[in-house]
């Protein structure tokens, strides 16, 4: 009885939330305060639309796939999405769908920020310059860079870097706004420079693992520039070498005529946050358009506002843009696209260009639809070695990671 008191009491505190929420609903930025909207409906107050529309190919032993993903704009999780798959060779779903109300431009052209998804084409960097002899994964980064070897650095190898266990998942000040800037427009200096001054957060050993959200980027980046032959940055090496001759739609700053079709970040209102993360809590499964957030993001969301974790400074701490953006989506959109934050987290691509970077690793160096092989099989076997189960205190979970510094399976399980 106790319980459903509880619930009920809490059930009628989200309804008065939700209602004063959608009263004083901000529509403009935060600091133009006075500017609200007043929604006409609690469908406008939860940001539901009522027409969606899913188009694209799907083979027919893979239509299952566009019903569960037509499930997520049935279910109002998605404004504007796109799905891609490859197997054995052959592209077999290539599907977007849109919200017509709140996307009525996406299609499967557009593009978007994919964030920590470009980590793969980093690995694909790296396993090429491997290929090509400019460095081993057992290579000390200071070989290469000797800038590189203070501060405890010296020892820290390639494998160490991409396995994220270089303990340097943030800079121990956040990379500026004029740093990025000035890195994008080819002055590569005051990055390098920061990236020297840094101290690991302990000697660089096996076994100890904290996600380098945004840095690994920035060390391969300046180090494949000090081994590429023609000292391409990251953002020259992915277009003149993957981009281009194999006709994948994937950027690290965009060209100023690409930049169109990049489909801003969305921030969903404050109504709507309290409805997805409070009502499910008290109402469990009844709301079962409503998703659940994972045990294990519940804890990472946490950790991300503790000063002490290292999560915290691993996402938080790691770079800033403006200070006065006070969401995620604000300090993406006021990003120029033609910006490179660095290639770790800040790609930009569609689902068909990641999936056709991804069939190169499951077809072994062999970029199927071109018959380009970019490493060869005894290569990719290396690049593929794993190591043991190691606990990652950004993340908070165990995980295996190849030397190539994908992930190996179990990333987000224990054990």
């Amino acid at each position: 009885m106790n319980v459903l008191v509880v619930k009920a009491f809490g059930f009628v505190a989200v309804v008065l939330a939700l209602y004063v929420g959608a009263l004083l609903h901000v529509s403009g930025p935060m600091q133009n305060p006075l500017s609200v909207v007043i929604p006409k409906s609690l469908h406008d107050v939860l940001h539901l639309s009522t027409s969606y529309s899913i188009e694209g190919y799907t083979s027919p032993l893979f239509e299952d796939v566009r019903r569960v993903f037509a499930f997520n704009f049935e279910h109002h999780l998605e404004s504007g999405a796109q799905f891609t798959v490859h197997y054995k060779g052959e592209k077999v779903v290539d599907i977007f769908g849109k919200d017509n109300d709140l996307a009525p431009h996406y299609d499967n052209s557009s593009l978007q920020r994919v964030f920590s998804s470009g980590k793969m084409v980093e690995s694909l960097i790296a396993i090429m310059c491997v290929e090509r002899n400019l460095f081993a994964w057992d290579d000390r980064i200071s070989q290469h860079w000797p800038e590189f070897g203070q501060n405890g650095k010296e020892d820290i190898t390639v494998t160490q870097l991409m396995q994220h266990a270089a303990g340097l998942h943030h800079l121990g000040r956040p990379v500026s706004r004029s740093i990025l800037e000035a890195y994008t427009q080819g002055d590569y200096l005051p990055l390098a420079r920061m990236i020297e001054a840094a101290s690991p957060d302990w000697p660089s050993s096996p076994g100890r693992q904290t996600y380098h959200s945004s840095s690994r980027g920035w060390v391969l980046g300046e180090l494949v520039r000090r081994v590429d032959p023609l000292h391409r940055n990251i953002m020259v090496f992915t277009r003149e070498e993957i981009a281009i001759p194999l006709g994948i739609d994937f950027y690290w700053g965009v060209p100023d005529a690409v930049a169109p079709r990049v489909s801003p970040l969305v921030t969903v209102s404050l109504p709507y946050m309290l409805v997805h993360l409070v009502l499910p809590f008290f109402l469990g499964d009844s709301l079962h358009f409503l998703p659940k957030i994972p045990a294990d993001v519940r804890t990472m969301m946490k950790e991300a506002s503790d000063t002490r974790s290292p999560l915290h400074y691993a996402f938080k701490e790691v770079w800033s843009w403006d200070e006065s953006d006070v969401t995620l989506a604000a300090t993406y959109n006021n990003i120029p696209y033609n910006v490179c934050i660095g290639s770790s987290a800040g790609g930009v691509g569609s689902a068909s260009a990641l999936a056709a970077i991804s069939s190169i690793f499951a077809n072994r160096g062999m970029h199927v639809p071109s018959g380009q092989r970019l490493f060869q099989e005894s290569t990719w076997k290396k690049a593929s070695i794993c190591s043991p189960p190691v606990y990652d205190a950004v993340l908070g979970t165990n995980g295996r990671m190849s030397q190539a510094g994908f992930s190996c399976g179990n990333l987000f399980k224990d054990g």
